[in-house]
Order: structure tokens, then sequence, then C-alpha cells
């Protein structure tokens, strides 16, 4: 027994130990350090073993907890999470992050936590274990679920070993931030809480004036070989920022991109060329017949209709109204021989003239005759002429007869065409024909001629039917008709019963739509009781209605739209088997080169992979070839390609932004990526042809950007300088004005009155706030929003910005809302939940402070290139 117990713990614990040393230490040179401090270094074997122990442990406790809770229980360790929502176990009470960093800072932190007198013995292990496992699980089941999800990697020892450094290091990271939270509660003082409120509530009103930087840069020296040396040495492992004043050397990973793309317009452009001139103005009358594009009346192109005229008065007649008339061959009918007098309307009911409709031109008026809405100076009143016909304004009467003959009968209502009725109430043309209603009632009530009365009403006696012509000036009216006379009959001659003077043919018959006049109509006569009141449908007729076609726009405007909306479905499909078949050709040749090292060790005559020819291939397809060259994840960005996403798992969200799937991500060569740049309409897919690691320059690589680096620095200090030699002029004029001691030429850049902007800005749960900015400045930050809330109320002070290249003369004019108002809003706690975003980020940036300072104390310092490799 006591020879197994040993073979155990050799294979348990000294067997995994030996296999990771001879796996990363053959050669000794695959075994760098990744991290050196004052008590020792971390090589890449330790750093890997602790990595793997870690997985090990997470996977042993996670499958732990699922069977605990399946039998009814739950660990009730600290920082074990579920959540209540999927069941889903969120954390194990062991810090989820496993990295070579991770690994080696949780190492030091249980090292630092031993020299503080922490320390934990096996019998806390077994109790912090029995509470996670809530007495649902022995200790034989626990030691079966470690071999089973370990593969007999993780052995007794080596799992309380582990749990025990990660709870020290867990604990000395408790003890270090204590004061900041309360488990996930975070601890903000009331003044803190106050001070985060009023960066998100309060907003404030300021006048700027730049000072630039570079301005001063004429007036540095070229720095020393010491101050270069020291530059280069403090820069040297840092990214350049453009919005950091902090100068950094190191280059970033950069690569080529091979790509190609496509645009959806190429190929509609390419589908639609196959479409005939046939097929396109089939499609425009058939969506015209549909409704599709109708203007609106105002934008109707026509003749200038005439101006609307004033409602007339109530006390004048309506047979002083002229009307226009149009020119007939046919003799008038029946119809057209009524004298009765129009109905009468109050004035105060009479909706006003209109003008008339864009689609409805005015007749013309022949050379010999006066306009129709001007009567000649030696005319008589209309009322004296008998040519100028009086007709009825209750009785229906058809919207038109412009097209119909003369003598042609109104059918009866309910013989009209019912689409006829439908397609002047249209959706497309309603707004239009309401209006030219409104027209069409005060033309019936004065021009329009009645329908056929019943055949069994006699007619009035020796009425004589009035001529189209008007009568010459100085010849009266056979029977002029009196304004006051009464009503006539209403019982109108028989439809065959011929009139007594038939109108000449080649007279002009009357226009269905009344000209506008300056004559009042007839308020003082009652309507006759027995005539149907005006109706808002339009008048029966077998004819068309006589109503203005709705305008459309024409065919060779809206030919391209057409043409895109019968080929956007094919020229979708045509993109995407264009943009399928060269990713494809793509993947096959990033397949066969995954696996063509292994062909050459078995064979090594294999041939190698045929890369394919992208230029060619774009070009067969139909789509755009590109090449960006050498680029970082920064100036990637600049690109078209560059702004583009990935296709995300739904189809309204993209994935990853490019840069961060090809550069942050790095992925390998030739490896097919698709994006989407939504904002150009252009699909790509690219792959990296060619990519360089990040590295840190030598001097004489970069001396001229450390000697710029150098120079801006200087420079700075006298921008500074200048700024407040500004600022504490403008405090002591008269009026604090900055215009009085700017200079002439550079007055124009004074911005006044920028605002009202906040300090950040929040857009609701789930989101972090951020720095509102002001457009109006180049990328101000918190130095500058600290010398606008901050300062003192109507003084000029200096705020630099982000990158510090510009220096501000600024003077906060105005806060605002009142602090009284702020204040009875502080009150309320739902508005005090957007206080806990500023919260967090105070708490992650004391937080780093503290881990930079806990790496600076112990001289950590870390193996980059091993850390990538």
């Amino acid at each position: 027994m006591v020879a197994l117990t040993l073979l155990s713990l050799f294979a348990f614990v000294a067997l995994p130990a030996l296999q990771m040393y001879q796996q990363y230490n053959v050669g000794g040179a695959a075994n760098p350090d990744i991290a050196t401090y004052d008590g020792g270094s971390f090589s890449e074997a330790e750093v890997a073993y602790l990595n793997r122990t870690h997985a090990q442990t997470v996977r042993f406790l996670t499958t732990v907890a699922e069977e605990v809770i399946s039998r009814g229980g739950t660990p009730r360790v600290p920082g074990f999470q579920v959540d209540p929502r999927t069941g889903q176990i969120l954390s194990v009470g062991v810090s989820p992050m496993n990295t070579p960093r991770s690994a080696v800072l949780t190492e030091l932190h249980a090292e630092r936590a031993a020299e503080l007198g922490l320390n934990l013995d096996d019998a806390a292990i077994d109790q912090w274990m029995a509470l996670f496992t809530d007495g649902k699980l022995s200790q034989n089941e626990l030691a079966g679920i470690r071999a089973q999800v370990s593969q007999n990697f993780l052995g007794q020892s080596q799992l309380y070993d582990h749990l025990r450094t990660e709870l020290l290091a867990n604990l000395y990271q408790r003890v270090a931030t204590t004061g900041l939270s309360v488990g996930p509660a975070l601890i903000v003082p009331p003044a803190e809480a106050w001070s985060q409120f009023l960066k998100l509530n309060q907003e404030a009103i300021v006048t700027a004036y730049p000072v630039q930087v570079e301005d001063f840069l004429d007036q540095t020296s070229e720095p020393t070989q010491a101050e270069i040396d020291a530059l280069y040495a403090e820069g040297k492992d840092r990214f350049p920022n453009p919005d950091s004043p902090d100068p950094g050397f190191r280059r970033r990973y950069a690569a080529n991109i091979e790509y190609v793309s496509a645009t959806i317009d190429d190929f509609v452009q390419r589908e639609a060329a196959k479409l005939s001139e046939e097929q396109l103005r089939a499609e425009y009358e058939r969506r015209i017949a549909g409704g599709d594009f109708r203007l609106p009346p105002t934008q109707t192109p026509s003749s200038p209709a005439p101006p609307a005229q004033p409602a007339p008065p109530s006390d004048a007649p309506a047979s002083e109204e002229p009307t226009t008339e149009e020119p007939t061959d046919e003799p008038a009918s029946e119809e057209s021989t009524s004298e009765e007098p129009a109905a009468e309307t109050p004035a105060s009911e009479e909706p006003a003239m209109e003008a008339q409709p864009a689609e409805n031109p005015a007749p013309e008026t022949p050379a010999n005759e006066p306009p129709a809405n001007e009567q000649p100076a030696n005319e008589p009143p209309a009322e004296d002429n008998p040519d100028v016909e009086e007709v009825p304004a209750e009785e229906d009467a058809p919207a038109s007869d412009e097209d119909a003959p003369a003598d042609e009968e109104a059918p009866a209502e309910e013989e009209a065409p019912a689409d006829d009725a439908q397609s002047q109430r249209s959706a497309a043309n309603e707004l239009q024909f309401v209006s030219m209603r409104l027209q069409d009632e005060e033309a019936e009530e004065a021009t329009e001629p009645q329908p056929d009365t019943p055949a069994d009403q006699p007619a009035p006696a020796e009425e004589p039917a009035p001529s189209d012509e008007p009568a010459p000036a100085n010849e009266p009216a056979d029977e002029p008709a009196p304004s006051n006379a009464p009503a006539p009959s209403d019982e109108p001659a028989p439809a065959d019963e011929p009139t007594d003077e038939p109108a000449p043919s080649d007279e002009p018959a009357p226009s269905d739509e009344p000209a506008p006049s300056d004559e009042p109509a007839p308020s003082d006569e009652p309507a006759p009781s027995d005539e149907p009141a005006p109706s808002d449908e339009p008048a029966p007729s077998d004819e068309p209605a006589d109503q203005p076609a709705p305008a459309t726009r024409p065919f060779e405007e809206v030919r391209d739209e057409i043409a895109r909306s019968l080929v956007i479905g094919d020229a979708t499909r045509a993109r995407d088997r264009a943009l399928s078949e060269a990713q494809s050709a793509m993947r096959s040749y990033f397949t066969q080169t995954a696996v063509y090292d292994d062909l050459v060790k078995a064979d090594p005559d294999a041939p190698k992979p045929e890369r394919p020819n992208l230029k060619q291939l774009a070009e067969r397809l139909g789509l755009q070839y590109g090449e960006t060259g050498m680029q970082t994840a920064l100036t990637i960005r600049d690109l078209p390609i560059g702004q583009s996403s990935g296709l995300g798992e739904m189809m309204f969200r993209r994935g990853d932004p490019f840069a961060v799937q090809m550069f942050t991500n790095e992925k390998p060569l030739f490896t097919p990526l698709q994006t989407i740049n939504d904002a150009q309409q252009m699909a790509f897919v690219s792959w990296k042809t060619e990519d360089r690691e990040a590295y840190i320059p030598e001097l004489s690589d970069v001396r001229e950007e450390v000697v710029a680096a150098a120079r801006q620095i200087a420079a700075r200090e006298l921008a500074q300088a200048h700024a407040k030699q500004l600022a504490e002029q403008a405090n002591a004029t008269s009026d604090q004005s900055i215009e009085a001691v700017v200079p002439e030429n550079r007055k124009n850049l004074v911005f006044k009155d920028l605002g009202p902007f906040p300090w950040y800005r929040y857009f609701g749960p789930g989101t972090q706030p951020f720095i509102a900015g002001v457009p109006e400045l180049d990328n101000v930050g918190e130095e500058f929003m600290e010398t606008v809330f901050r300062g003192e109320l109507n003084q000029f002070d200096v705020g630099p910005n982000n990158a510090r290249t510009v220096y501000y003369v600024v003077k906060t004019t105005d806060l605002q809302p009142p602090t009284e108002e702020l204040r009875t809003r502080f009150m309320q706690a739902n508005q005090r939940q957007a206080t806990s975003g500023l919260a967090f980020q105070d708490l992650s940036a004391i937080y780093s402070s503290w881990a930079e300072q806990f790496e600076e104390s112990i001289n950590l310092e870390w193996n980059d290139e091993a850390l990538q490799q």
C-alpha cells in the first residue's frame, strides 16, 4: 500500500510537472522568461503550467457547482454567481481570467498576502470546499469528478495549492481596495455623488480663444543628446496615440490587406442595361395606374391660374356673374335652356373662390372678345343681357361636359361607372380632389346645367332659350331677368320639346368652371324647396368625369428609379454570388496552405498550393480589386474597408469592426474575411497577404520623431505661458473681453457663447458616460472640462485639449440650470442612478493606479515578445 501510495503521488503530482517541464525546455531556448521581478522570474513553462492548472480548476469547480445545483443545493462561497434568468454559472468564486499576465499577478499577489501574515491551510480549504458543495457531494464523488474533467491531470494537492493561491490573491486584492466597494455595490460618498451628478446634469456656456502650440515651434531649439536619449527611453515602449500628449515610438502591428469589393449600384447598372424601353414604359404605365409618381397640386407644372377672388357680398344677383365659354359645333341641348335662378347661399357659408388647379388651364380667349373675367366698358350689366345664361345651382349636374356633345343628355346617377368615382377619391389624389371640389360646388351653383326632369311636368311658357353669343353692347336684351323676380316653376319643358331659340352652332358653349368675378352672389332669394341639395359626389355621366388628371412625374425623370426597382433583386443575388465565389476561392487556398506543412513532411515533393490571382478573379466576376499596403489598426480606419464591420449573427446587427477582427485579433495570413460598409453600401472579401509584428525601433530609426516630440514639449510650455498671459490681460480689461487683447487678424478665432454643453453625456442603462466634447473646439477632455466647470464664473482661465496641441483661453459665462433645481433633482433616487457609471470609472482608475504602483514596488518587467508568442 505504501508503494501504491508513492506511485500515485508520482503519477498525479510529479509526472505532470515533469511532462510540462520537458515540453517547454527542449534545447533550453524555448523557455524564455515571461516576467522578472525583484524576487525572481516566471518562465514560459511555469506560466503555461499555471494557466493549465487554473483552467482545470475552473472546469472542476463548474462541474461540481452544476451537480450541487441539480441536487437542490447552492454553493455558498464568496464570489459565486448564477444568472437568475438562464441559470448559467457566471463565477465560481475564483478569477475567470486565464492569461499569462493574470497567472503571474495572481502568484505575486498571493506572495504579498503571505508576507502580510495571511495564510490558508488545508483545513481552511476543506471548509471552503464544504461550503462550495453545500453538503451534497462526498469526497469520493469529488475525486471522481476531478479525475474525469482533468483527465487525471489535476491531483488533490495540485487542486488545493491552486485554490490556496487564488483565495490568497483574492483576499489581498480585497484588502488593498477596501473602502471602494461592498461586494458588487460601489461606495460613493455624498460629496462625490453630488460632484458626479453635476458632471451629468449641469451645462455651461463659454467663450474660448485657441492658442496653437505649433505657432511656437519656431521659438524652440534643438534638444541635447541627453534629452533625446531620455525621451526615447520614456516612449520606446509606448504606442503613439494622437489623443495623448505623451510621445510613443513603438511600432504597432501592421499588415497588407488584399481585397475584392462590390457596390450594389454596379450590379444594378449591369442588370438594368438588359431591360428594353418597352419593359420600362410598361412598368411606368402600370405604376401610374396604381397611383405612383403623383405630384402634389403645388408641384404641378402648368400655366398660372387666375388669382383667387374674394367672396362676393350677399346682396348681388347670381345672374351678374359672367361665364367662360368654349367653342363647339353642336347646338345647345335643352339642358342649357333652363333659366331657373341659382339657389341662394349665405355669403358666410360659401367658400371663397380658389385658384384654378394647375392641371386645368383656363381656355384661351378669342382675340376679338374681352377676357371672361372682364366686362367691356360699353356692355350693359349681365342681368340685362339675355345671352348670359342662368342655371340652377342646387341640382346635381355632371362634373364636366367638356368631352361630351352639347345635346347629349346626362344619364341617371345609378348608371355612373363605379371606378370613376373611386379614381377621383383615390388616396393619391384626395388632397387635390378636395381642393377642386370646392371650386366645382361654386361652379355648379352658377353655371352647370341641370339633368333632365320628369316628362310629366310642364315647362314654363314662352321662355326663350338664351343665346350663347353675347348681345352687342348697345342692343337691349329681349327679356331681361329682373334680379328680384320670383323663382320660375319647378316644371321644366319636356326633354323632346325644342327650345325657342337654338344656340348658334359656331358660338362657344358654356364652360364647366365659372370665371372669377367681382360681382357678388345673390342672397335675398330662397332656394326652391323641391330641388335636391348639392351633392359632394360627382354627378353621373357615361363619359369620364371632367376632373383634371393628376399630374405625374415624367417617364424620363423616373426611368432609373423604375429600372432599379425591377432589377434590385437580381442585382443583389448577382453581387452575392460573385462575392461568394471569390470567398470560396480564397477559403480553398487557405485550407490548402493550412495542411501544406504536414503534406511536405510526408511527401517532400508535394506541390505547393497556387495562390489565386484576386485581381484577375475580380475582373472576371465584375468586382473591384484593391490593396491597402502596410497599415495599422489606426491608419486602416481612414480607408473604406477599415470602416466596414463583420456580418454579425443577426440581420440588423453587425459584428466587430474590421480593424478589431483583422488587426486586434490578428487573423492568420490568407484568412478570408467578409465585411460590409453600410455607410457607403460596399461589401468586401479580404485577407492579409503580409504582416509585421509590433516592435521597438532603434533610436537611429526614429531619431527625427524623438526630436520633433522634444520640440513639441518645449513649445507647449511657451503656448501655455502665452495663454495664461492673455487670460490675465482679458480679466484686467473693463469689460473682461478677450477681443481687446488678441491681434486684429485673430479676432475671428474667438468663439463666443459656445454651448450649452455638459461635462459628460449618458445614454441610459447598459452604457457608460463619456466626455461630451464641444464640436467647435479640438478634442477637449477632462482638463478642459475641469477648467470650465470648476473654475471661477466670468473669469478667463486656461484649459488644454486632450493632446495638448491647443491651449484655450476660456471663460464660463453661465452655468445652468440653477443650483436649487439641480439639488431638487439630486434628491430623487432615479436621478442619481446614472452616477454609478462615473463611480465605476473612478473605481477602475483607482484600481489601475494601485496595480501600477504594485508592479513598480517590485520592479516587475514583462517580456512583451514572449507574451505575444
